[in-house]
């Protein structure tokens, strides 16, 4: 049976005598990802494909070299051997005790550095831990500790939340955006971000340091050694000793309301959980197969939906190289006009799959709820509308959101066209 005639979940039975499944915009869709992966390898000056994996455990043994960049998508990731090139990874945890001579960019639960990654570590995570070296910058992001009391579990490990410097040492800059960071080790670069909590313990900065943070601990060892010191912006003026920078500037950081006005809040999720509604039910009365064939894919493969998502995103939005590639490209052949439309068709493509994300995700969530399409549809958006707005975690979750239904778009397999599931 292909996938093409598997069942789909709810789904009724093809009309009789129904017209053979359109494979234009599917097509379409896997020729832009190609088109991105064949730009990018140009970009990077690849001469051999890259090595793509895709599967439940990686595990790349101590006494193996890849001589290229690694793709991989799975549930753990375990790097103990040697990675000549750079390493992009979408996983449940990710290790690396080996060495990766390029960067390392990765979205995962947590991610534990106690090799060497020679270049940048850019991660999307809750739990960033170096007890390793990095040799470029560490851009990271990271949970709040004191705000999750149970420990984050992932695959039998307690990951800590939050971004930690263990001993570790970068080589170059540091930007933290995270509830929590407990900094042990040395930045030779500089730091800067927003960080709720921030502790340096034995920490040793050799730029300046430019902050915002609510609260402060600081050991008498500590030095940030940057002819610009240590630069914050809080509320109120905190607890900084004056052994940890010859230059210690506060600025004051204005809250126009410190409190939480839950009823816009409230207000905000019914607005999108009534507006999400109504578009899903005109999606399922009248083109049902725009939302239930990248639904379809993502129930059988998520983690690869992740995956490519990340990697098309990044290219395409969060590091336009594709893009401006492509603009580059078409304007070559097209002239300039024809090449900025297509630039801004592809941003503005992107963004529209960014704000519409959660009808995709949505009932691919609700249908654990309910078995029927809408809903489903409307349990999954009242829970994405719910969590998306929590502090800290909430951008998180609409950028996984994002990532996960634009992969499934992009890898959505052609169904025969259904009738209207409401």
């Amino acid at each position: 049976m292909t996938d093409s005639q598997r069942p789909t979940p709810n789904a009724q039975p093809p009309a009789p005598n129904s017209q053979p499944p359109k494979k234009g915009r599917a097509s379409g869709l896997r020729w832009l990802l190609v088109i991105y992966l064949l730009l990018f390898a140009g970009a990077a000056g690849l001469v051999a494909a890259a090595d793509l994996v895709q599967q439940e455990q990686y595990i790349l043994p101590d006494d193996r070299t890849i001589a290229e960049d690694l793709y991989v998508s799975a549930g753990d990731v375990i790097i103990d051997g040697r990675i000549e090139g750079d390493l992009v990874v979408v996983a449940s945890y990710v290790e690396i005790n080996g060495t990766i001579t390029g960067d390392l960019t990765a979205l995962a639960a947590g991610v534990q550095i106690n090799g060497e990654v020679g270049d940048d570590a850019r991660l999307l995570t809750a739990s960033s831990v170096v007890a390793g070296r990095i040799g470029g910058d560490w851009a990271t992001t990271g949970g709040n500790s004191a705000a999750t009391p149970i420990p984050l579990d992932v695959g039998g490990r307690s990951l800590e939340i939050g971004a930690v410097l263990d001993g570790g040492e970068v080589a170059g800059d540091a930007l933290i955006l995270a509830g929590s960071a407990n900094l042990f080790g040395r930045i030779d670069g500089d730091l800067s971000g927003q960080i709720t909590s921030l502790v340096l313990r034995e920490a040793a900065i050799g730029g300046g340091a430019d902050v915002t943070l609510a609260e402060i601990a600081v050991d008498e060892v500590s030095r940030v050694s940057g002819e610009n010191g240590f630069r914050y912006r809080a509320p109120q003026p905190l607890s900084v000793p004056s052994s940890l920078s010859p230059e210690i500037v506060y600025d004051e950081l204005v809250l126009e309301d410190a409190g939480v006005d839950w009823f816009v809040v409230l207000r905000q999720v019914i607005g999108a959980i009534a507006g999400f509604a109504i578009l899903g039910w005109l999606l399922l009365r009248y083109r049902p197969n725009w939302i239930i064939e990248p639904v379809a894919i993502l129930n059988r493969e998520p983690l690869k939906c992740l995956f490519v998502g990340f990697v098309v995103a990044l290219g395409f939005l969060f590091l336009p190289v594709a893009t401006l590639l492509l603009v580059l490209g078409i304007g070559f052949f097209w002239g300039i006009g024809v090449a900025l439309l297509t630039g801004g068709f592809v941003i503005l493509l992107l963004i529209l799959i960014w704000v519409f994300s959660p009808l995709v995700v949505g009932m691919w969530v609700g249908r654990r709820f309910s078995p029927q399409p809408f809903g489903a549809l409307l349990v999954g958006i009242a829970v994405i509308a719910v969590f998306s707005r929590l502090p800290l975690v909430g951008l998180g979750i609409s950028g996984m959101t994002f990532l996960a239904a634009l992969g499934a778009l992009i890898l959505g397999r052609p169904l025969q066209p259904l009738p209207p599931q409401v």
